[in-house]
């Protein structure tokens, strides 16, 4: 199985890469995902999948094999954008390949690990290994700004319901077993406007702010930080006020406060309290409504909890199989310093997932962006190998 899984992808590797390349050269900016979602369902049906769909949030979702063991492959379509193109050494939006490299703004975040899941499932129902099997393709929308909530459609609204998720985010191979989850919230404090020239009638909400930002200094040494730790920064800081001689009606802050797995909502509301005792403040969880591509609007509640799946699972298992199959080396497990599409299908709804993707994430969201191309044909094995290796473990 192995060895004809290699013999396919090596037959493709041409047609692989230039696929990845293909999606490179069509911008995809969040909320702008049309041409790409055209280009992917496009390339979808090319292939021979079972099923194709775009839904009405804009996600593509393709399905190869019509068995009972539901296996997704999430990556999303959605980059960052191009502020900076002066300073590149190549076209952002080129798809250029050289030493060994695709360039281009989201060649690895995540368009290579997509072209490598797309020709995977293709390739495995080629070689008949796709028994009592569905495959899940799905390219979500928007994850660079709405976390985890194009997925929470796929599950809540198009009822994909499957037992085991790779999300296809970076790891340069690695299997990510678990990260942070992560908080935005605000911390308001009131105030009485008055005149600059008279202060003393009024209520200055700064001042009380202070004291908070004091607490939340307080609270940022204390917590442990690092790829399993709570931490905590204030990353933005706003006024209400008439004019620049008026004393604010109210002051707010912004934080960003990274959980760990014990960190919940009722952990955290505790904790943000605590914060503003004996102020006259209030804090909340920051809510950003957005718009897909389609126009279906899309709210992020911007509470996204922590999660971490048992080394000794099921899928773990066969993650760690595959990988080693195909890299000739020991696979490494890591706990993932930034934040994916699984705060939804492991931390919300429990569902185990692992994340699997060619190239590293310090190179993504940077100019001169790139993806190692071998790392995407070993990818594409890695997940052709997944899916025929699941059943097989899960039975046995």
């Amino acid at each position: 199985m192995r060895e004809k899984i290699h013999k396919a992808v090596m037959e493709r590797q041409a047609e692989i890469l230039e696929f990845a390349a293909d999606m490179v050269r069509c911008p995809s900016m969040t909320g702008e995902e049309g041409e790409m979602a055209k280009l992917v369902a496009g390339k979808m049906k090319q292939l021979g999948y079972d099923e194709v769909k775009t839904d009405r949030m804009g996600n593509v979702i393709g399905r190869a094999g019509n068995g009972p063991d539901r296996i997704m492959f999430d990556s999303h379509m959605d980059t960052v954008g191009v502020i900076d193109e002066e300073d590149w050494s190549v076209d952002p939006f080129g798809g250029e390949m050289r030493e060994g490299r695709l360039f281009g703004r989201g060649s690895v975040d995540m368009k290579g690990a997509l072209a490598a899941s797309i020709y995977a499932a293709a390739i495995a129902r080629e070689l008949g290994l796709l028994s009592e099997k569905s495959i899940f393709i799905t390219a979500s929308v928007m994850e660079e700004d709405y976390d985890g909530q194009a997925v929470r459609y796929l599950l809540e609204e198009e009822h994909l319901n499957p037992e085991a998720v790779v999300i296809c985010e970076a790891t340069e191979l690695s299997i990510g077993y678990g990260h942070r989850g992560r908080a935005l919230l605000q911390i308001t404090a009131r105030g009485q406007s008055v005149h600059g020239s008279c202060p003393e009638l009024g209520v200055n909400p700064v001042y009380s702010l202070s004291r908070i930002i004091d607490r939340v200094e307080q609270l940022a040494e204390k917590l442990p930080g690092g790829p399993e730790g709570g931490s905590v920064a204030v990353t933005g800081l706003s006024c209400v006020t008439a004019s620049a001689n008026s004393v604010p009606e109210s002051a707010t802050i912004t934080l960003d406060r990274r959980l760990s797995l014990e960190e919940d909502e009722s952990y955290i509301s505790r904790e943000m309290e605590e914060l503003i005792r004996e102020e006259d403040a209030f804090w909340e969880i920051t809510d950003i409504p957005g718009t897909s591509w389609r126009g279906e609007p899309i709210l992020l509640h911007s509470f996204l909890p922590a999660w971490e799946i048992a080394a000794d699972s099921v899928l773990v298992q066969c993650a760690k199989t595959a990988c080693e199959a195909v890299t000739g080396k020991r696979a490494s497990l890591e706990k993932m310093g930034f934040s994916t599409n699984a705060v939804t299908t492991a931390g919300i709804y429990k569902i185990p997932t692992v994340v699997i993707g060619p190239g590293s994430s310090k190179t993504a969201h940077m100019r001169d962006e790139f993806c190692p191309l071998d790392e995407i044909l070993q990818a594409c094995e890695i997940y052709a190998n997944l899916c025929a290796l699941y059943k097989e473990k899960k039975r046995g």
